[in-house]
């Protein structure tokens, strides 16, 4: 049966464009988050700094994007041939082992010259994510 009624007269019932399509501001969150950590996992600084672009857009504070750009920006450096240790990161947040992950981010910061506040704020930043999944069973 064709619909009869709007912009979809003629069409199959059913049918659905991507116009139709609204999130709610939390359907839009969770999907930036997710495609965030998808392109962070794929080690694309590109992909990674379209999706904080596009969580700003829709209302993410910075402040708690701040380690994912620090991030971001890492992998950045790594496509320029500077440095190449994001697998190493990568690998221990995937056994789940923060600390080690925690202290070779920290490090990799320090050695493109972070300073001692930044590297303070990256360090709590990181433990806050830690402790928040732990209490969302994450």
């Amino acid at each position: 049966m064709a619909g009869t009624v709007g912009k979809h007269a003629g069409l199959p019932a059913g049918y659905w464009s991507p116009d139709d399509l609204v999130f709610s501001r939390e359907e839009e969150e969770f999907l930036v988050w997710a495609q965030l950590l998808d392109s962070i996992s794929k080690e694309s600084a590109v992909e990674a700094k379209q999706w904080i672009n596009h969580a700003l857009d829709v209302g993410v504070d910075k402040r708690v994007l701040e380690l994912e750009i620090a991030y971001a920006e890492a992998l950045g450096y790594e496509s320029q041939a500077i440095y190449k240790p994001t697998q190493p990161i990568v690998e221990a947040l995937e056994r789940e082992d923060w600390d080690a992950a925690q202290a070779m981010f920290l490090q990799t910061c320090k050695a493109q010259g972070a300073d001692k506040a930044t590297l303070t704020q990256l360090r709590d930043k990181f433990d806050s994510m830690h402790t928040q999944m732990v209490r969302t069973g994450m």
